[in-house]
C-alpha cells in the first residue's frame, strides 16, 4: 500500500509540474508539447511510463521522454520534483530571461525551505521533544529541498551559459 501511495504521489507531482510550467508559459492544454524527464532515479522511469496513459490523458505531450541523460534544449522551462526535473522546451513561447527570472524565484523558495528545515534540525528542543519519525521526516524533507536547490541553481547556471 505504501508503495502504491509513493507512487500516486510521484506520479501526480509530475502531472502538476507539467500544468504549472504549462500555465506559466500561457501553453493551453489542447496545444500539444514535448515533455522531457531528467531522472536522479530510475524507478521513476517505470512509475511515469507505466503511466503513461494518464500523463497523456492530463498533460496532452507531443512526445513524453523519460531518461537519466536526456538532449534537453537550450530554450525550455523547467521545474524540479522529487528525483527529476521536468523540462519543456518553450522555443517559440517564452524568452531565456524571463525562464532565468522564474528560476531564480524558484530557487529563492528553495533555499528559503533549506534554511528553515536546517533551523528546526538545529534547534535542540526540536530534536529532545519531537518524536524520531518526526525528526527524520524534517531531515528526508532537508535532503529533498536541497536536491531542488541544487538542480535549479544548476539549471540557472546551464540557460545562462546558453544565452550569452
Amino acid at each position: 500500500m505504501i508503495r502504491t501511495l509513493k507512487k500516486l504521489f510521484r506520479l501526480r507531482e509530475l502531472i502538476v509540474a507539467i500544468r504549472n510550467i504549462r500555465a506559466e508559459a500561457k501553453a493551453p492544454i489542447s496545444m500539444a508539447v514535448d515533455i522531457i524527464v531528467k531522472i536522479d532515479r530510475p524507478e521513476l522511469k517505470n512509475i511515469f511510463e507505466d503511466n503513461l496513459d494518464y500523463i497523456e490523458r492530463f498533460t496532452h505531450p507531443k512526445s513524453f521522454i523519460v531518461s537519466q541523460s536526456p538532449a534537453i534544449p537550450t530554450l525550455s522551462m523547467s521545474q524540479t520534483i522529487t528525483g527529476a526535473t521536468v523540462h519543456i522546451p518553450l522555443s517559440d513561447l517564452v524568452d531565456i530571461d524571463q525562464e532565468i527570472e522564474r528560476l531564480n524565484k524558484e530557487t529563492d523558495h528553495f533555499q528559503s525551505e533549506v534554511k528553515r528545515s536546517m533551523k528546526k534540525l538545529s534547534s535542540e528542543k526540536f530534536i529532545a521533544k519531537a518524536p524520531s519519525q518526526v525528526v527524520e521526516k524534517e531531515r528526508a524533507k532537508l535532503t529533498d529541498w536541497q536536491a531542488k536547490l541544487d538542480a535549479t541553481k544548476q539549471r540557472v547556471e546551464e540557460l545562462k551559459k546558453n544565452r550569452d
